[in-house]
């Protein structure tokens, strides 16, 4: 009976900790295509980070499963790796 008591009291807290796993799984996952639409875009890409940082990309691409974009600052071309954890907002230009 003692056993059946712990099960009940660890079912809320397991749904607890899921749902917003769930959701930051779906976060992860529209991200994930919005960037996958931008590799396929001639135009660029704004990128805002979670510390409102605006990148101005006029690429993004993926490699080895990682994906990253290129900026043009003043004639200089970057390679930026780019964290999808860390992406606040994609805007397709």
């Amino acid at each position: 009976m003692m056993k059946n008591h712990k099960q009940n009291i660890n079912t809320p807290i397991i749904l607890f900790w899921s749902l917003p796993s769930i959701s930051m799984l779906e976060t992860y996952k529209e991200k994930c295509s919005q960037l996958n639409q931008a590799i396929n875009r001639v135009k660029g890409v704004e990128i805002v980070t979670v510390k409102d940082v605006i990148l101005k990309l006029t690429e993004v691409g993926k490699d080895s499963g990682r994906y990253f974009g290129v900026e043009n600052m003043k004639g200089q071309i970057s390679k930026i790796l780019l964290n999808v954890n860390e992406i606040k907002k994609i805007t397709l230009l």
